[in-house]
């Protein structure tokens, strides 16, 4: 099983009913989302977190509250007690989560924009960037970050991030443990050693909202 969950939130005010969520949230996560300064940076961390407790429950069987994760030793959140591996990212907009119940994994999602090319030359392997010279105009932001989605997961995947030889690595050549696809103009990513099997949910924060109990219930 590889199944990748993705949440686009599209109000960035932060509610009375995201406040009333933070209860379900690890004192460690409150914390960091009360550092945020604005309120859209705030929904994105409360929603990662929630979207991740949700379905971890919904695969595990136990409660939210059950859940108990840990740090491993390259810096990667763990599930304690169970064989799923997870991971997520999250940018302007959207959440995305990958879970496996058979390997490590590294997701990550960016918005297509504007790509600052010149980046590329310090980053990307020669293969890489060559794929995206050649392709045409209309295609060249969502290949930039294809490959990009890319070397962050296949980083994440190894606990490392965007590691400091990571152009040494193409991504092109390990295609078959990639899966990527775009959504709502955003490039989701996720990187495992077996991608058979997988499939993409879209998950609505009102589906978050109703899974976990409202505090004055």
């Amino acid at each position: 099983m590889f199944n990748l969950y993705y949440l686009k939130i599209s109000e960035e005010h932060f509610s009375k009913a995201d406040t009333e969520l933070m209860k379900h949230v690890s004192d460690k996560r409150r914390s960091k989302i009360e550092r945020f300064k604005f309120d859209k940076d705030k929904k994105l961390s409360l929603y990662a977190a929630l979207l991740t407790k949700m379905q971890l429950s919904c695969l595990t069987g136990m409660s939210p509250s059950e859940l108990e994760f840990s740090i491993s030793e390259s810096g990667k959140p763990v599930l304690l007690n169970s064989n799923i591996s997870f991971n997520f990212s999250h940018t302007e907009g959207m959440v995305l989560l990958a879970v496996s119940d058979n390997s490590s994994v590294g997701a990550d999602v960016e918005k297509v924009t504007d790509p600052r090319l010149s980046v590329m030359k310090k980053i990307f392997h020669p293969a890489e960037i060559s794929y995206v010279n050649i392709a045409s105009e209309d295609e060249t932001a969502s290949r930039f970050y294809e490959i990009w989605t890319k070397k962050e997961a296949y980083g994440k995947f190894l606990g490392k991030g965007l590691f400091s030889d990571i152009q040494n690595i193409n991504s092109l050549s390990l295609s078959h443990n990639f899966i990527s696809t775009n959504k709502y103009g955003y490039i989701l990513t996720a990187y495992t050693e077996d991608i058979s099997n997988s499939a993409f949910f879209e998950v609505s924060i009102e589906e978050i909202r109703n899974y976990f109990p409202n505090p004055k219930d």
